[in-house]
């Protein structure tokens, strides 16, 4: 990007400042980290959002935050601006409790890609960050295969997913006591790897 001055921006209140371009740089609309953020202020930004992206999507939101976003959100949102006054019709509000993700979306049916992420965590204790990056892909149209709870203690689990693994087009690795999850994956596929580590253990 050469003029950055080029880019522009949507100034919500006093605490927001939306990139509504972020789709068209990126082919992903931006995602709102709800952790710290009021309800309101949340409520706020997905609305707002939802005005020039069909896919909106909050992380981090707990089952509180969600109740009450949906409750603001349900239906019909009256969006007030100094210079226009917006009507905004929210009808497909989902909650992913483990993920702790929202969405103001509706569920993809099939993938729009042929393509296939495979995301595996080491343990249980993993899930959230696994199924927040599952729960991603599939809203932006990505087919993902779920590999849960194959930590290289029991090495066995891992390996009897193996094929699923190479078959995959990139893979997702969460771990969090057990580092070593990454490397074993990567000595089994020649395919990209991201390794997530988590705060666990």
């Amino acid at each position: 990007m050469d003029d950055w001055n080029a880019l522009e921006y949507d100034v919500l209140e006093d605490f927001a400042k939306l990139d509504g371009q972020r789709a068209a740089r990126t082919g992903f609309p931006e995602v709102v980290y709800s952790e710290g953020k009021t309800t309101d202020q949340v409520t706020t930004i997905l609305v707002a959002m939802k005005k020039t992206n069909e896919i909106v999507l909050a992380t981090r939101v707990s089952a509180d935050v969600a109740a009450l976003v949906k409750a603001h959100a349900d239906l019909t949102v009256l969006l007030f601006r100094p210079e226009n006054m917006t009507i905004i019709i929210i009808q497909d509000i989902h909650y992913f409790p483990t993920a702790r993700v929202l969405s103001l979306h509706p569920k993809p049916t099939t993938p729009a890609t042929s393509q296939v992420v495979c995301v595996l965590c080491a343990g249980t204790s993993d899930l959230p960050v696994a199924e927040e990056a599952a729960v991603t892909l599939e809203l932006a149209g990505v087919h993902v295969q779920r590999i849960y709870d194959v930590g290289v203690a029991g090495l066995h689990r891992l390996l009897r997913n193996r094929q699923a693994i190479q078959d995959a087009d990139a893979i997702i690795v969460v771990a969090g006591m057990d580092g070593a999850l990454p490397g074993v994956v990567g000595g089994l596929t020649s395919k990209p790897i991201v390794a997530v580590p988590t705060s666990v253990g």
